[in-house]
């Protein structure tokens, strides 16, 4: 329905920090965030003073085939504190696979001990 992507639209509202090129869409019954503005789009999400402590960051991930995925790829970078630019995590998810079908996939990133975050501090995503 059109309540769920208005619904992930408010939640995002909340923690995101800067958004250039990405909307919250539905598309054949799935909710989420797609890259509509092409190459140099930026999504940044910050989560304030965590109520917990963070040592797996997962993402979700749709994968998909043709000319339109080919080459197609996303950076994620992790931030301890809201104005650090020194990534304490960095990995390119690609976008595209051979499959004659669009496939969700999960990553789980496994954070070392020493860049774990710890209740009460800040973490940005890029």
């Amino acid at each position: 329905s059109a309540a769920k992507d208005k619904d992930l639209r408010s939640l995002m509202e909340g923690v995101t920090l800067n958004n250039v090129g990405w909307e919250a869409v539905k598309d054949h019954d799935k909710v989420g965030l797609v890259v509509t503005g092409g190459v140099g789009s930026k999504l940044s999400l910050g989560f304030e003073t965590l109520s917990t402590s963070v040592n797996t960051v997962t993402l979700m991930a749709m994968k998909s085939y043709g000319d339109e995925w080919y080459g197609s790829e996303i950076e994620v970078c992790l931030f301890r504190g809201k104005d650090n630019e020194e990534a304490i995590f960095k990995k390119v998810i690609s976008g595209y696979h051979k499959s004659q079908t669009s496939v969700s996939y999960t990553y789980n990133f496994k954070l070392d001990d020493d860049k774990s975050f710890v209740e009460g501090e800040y973490l940005k995503l890029d």
